[in-house]
């Protein structure tokens, strides 16, 4: 049986009772499960995962805002800086964001808006002019909830753009009417945040209005984007004089978990738009952005790396770190002891490739599948070809000669459509911030893979290949 001292010698108090605190029923740790929630700042199943993911990108990410953590050193940017926070989709970007940004939020360096796109638009069908409602939106519920002032000059020009350019379309009476009878009342930062807020629930629940408000506001988008660029002033200047921060930082999440055509649409067709907010932003962007060969030069960038199980520069010699940080995570939610040993831990582990979700998912499989009360190697395997069947239901055939060609070449030698949704849908998976892919694991037990990777070998006569793939 495994022991906490076996796997993580002198471990912390705080350690400790994470671990001990994990479901010891598999029933309880499959029920508690949720691979589609990230955690918050102070939830106890949080791990560190610098070490495991390596790169330095904790020190990346801080130096694109100007802060170096081991010196305290701090600039303030002197202008607006969007920047795109890249990663695999359930590589653990969200939960990465609340850690990084906490880091920031400071007297001294930032204050920080935390927006979750994924609440407040929809996420099926976005536009730019949708994101930077919801980050007003945000922003103004902040500065209501602290208490930071801002001068009815600046928040009637905002409220200016809503009544003579937004309210005053004909289609758009009764829901004015609306916003009247709810919002008028009190004035103020409070007045204009119920307008956000009425403006951002009509576009994202598709009423009758949905159309005609994109419309409006993309039509007079330049005064919104003025009125906006002299709060986010007013607001700095506030925010310096109380001492609570030098700038403000918009942490927008959820447009990694756009479709494909929206983050497209937002990312590269509406990129312009996007930047005329004079402001410092970062969005959670999926790595297929990256891979898909698109110009971005408006935009920042870093890239939030998988976790590395393996160095391939040294013969993918195993990376122990990494395993360590990933036991730790599994274990904080499923109890050391319903392991019946470390090789089943292990296996779970190296069957996810790094990827935080499907070691999840993983867990989740061979929970709902296992016959006895503990977790075995077998368990784990079963729980792999279950995963690897949710991979096979969408990939094509012509997909396995490229899945199988990475596997014997993992250097990113470039792009295509294929590999851009390959990577999007984590059958492919980058590390080392791109510079080199590998198919993800479960997808080499499938035979569509194995046949392919058998072709391929059988064409350049190397049996040797064949066995490494």
């Amino acid at each position: 049986m495994l022991t906490i001292e076996t796997l993580f010698p002198a471990p912390s108090d705080a350690m400790r009772a994470a671990l001990e605190a994990a479901p010891r029923s598999l029933m309880a740790v499959n029920a508690a499960i949720n691979y589609q929630q990230s955690l918050a700042l102070d939830d106890p199943r949080y791990e560190s995962t610098t070490q495991a993911r390596a790169e330095q990108f904790e020190h990346r990410f801080h130096s694109r805002f100007n802060y170096n953590r081991a010196t305290g050193e701090f600039a303030p940017p002197q202008q607006g800086k969007h920047v795109l926070f890249f990663g695999h989709v359930g590589c653990g970007k969200s939960t990465e964001l609340t850690q990084l940004c906490h880091q920031l939020h400071h007297p001294d360096r930032y204050w920080v808006v935390r927006v979750d796109l994924l609440n407040m638009i929809d996420p099926s069908d976005a536009r730019y002019s949708d994101v930077w409602l919801a980050v007003a939106e945000r922003l103004v519920a902040q500065l209501q909830a602290e208490q930071i002032p801002v001068s009815d000059v600046v928040l009637n020009r905002l409220r200016n753009w809503f009544s003579e350019r937004v309210l005053v379309s004909e289609s758009l009476q009764d829901l004015n009417a609306s916003v009247q009878s709810e919002a008028e009342v009190g004035g103020g930062i409070p007045f204009v945040g119920k307008l956000l807020a009425k403006f951002t629930s009509t576009i994202r629940f598709g009423s009758t209005h949905r159309d005609t408000l994109r419309t409006v506001v993309q039509n007079t988008y330049a005064e919104f984007v003025g009125a906006m660029n002299l709060l986010v002033a007013e607001v700095t200047e506030q925010l310096q004089a109380l001492g609570r921060g030098q700038r403000v930082l918009f942490a927008i999440d959820g447009t990694d978990r756009f479709k494909g055509d929206d983050w497209r649409r937002l990312f590269v067709e509406d990129a312009n738009q996007l930047v005329m907010v004079n402001a410092i932003a970062v969005y959670t962007v999926p790595m297929a952005l990256k891979s898909c060969g698109a110009r971005l030069d408006l935009f920042e960038t870093i890239v939030l790396p998988m976790i590395k199980l393996h160095e391939f520069s040294a013969g993918r010699s195993r990376r122990e770190a990494a395993y360590r940080t990933l036991r730790a995570i599994v274990l904080k939610r499923c109890h050391h002891s319903l392991f019946e040993d470390l090789a089943a831990l292990d296996a779970l582990i190296t069957w996810s490739g790094g990827h935080l979700r499907d070691a999840l998912r993983l867990l989740n499989y061979a929970c709902a599948s296992a016959e006895t009360p503990t977790l075995r190697r077998a368990d784990v395997d079963a729980a792999a070809q279950e995963l690897a069947y949710d991979y096979r239901d969408w990939l094509h055939a012509d997909h396995y000669p490229v899945l199988a060609a990475a596997m014997r070449d993992p250097d990113n030698t470039g792009t295509s459509d294929t590999i851009t949704m390959l990577v999007e849908r984590s059958a492919l998976l980058e590390y080392n911030t791109g510079s080199w892919r590998l198919p993800h694991p479960v997808i080499t037990l499938l035979q569509g893979y194995q046949r392919a990777a058998a072709a391929a070998s059988t064409a350049d006569g190397s049996p040797a290949a064949a066995a490494k793939a």
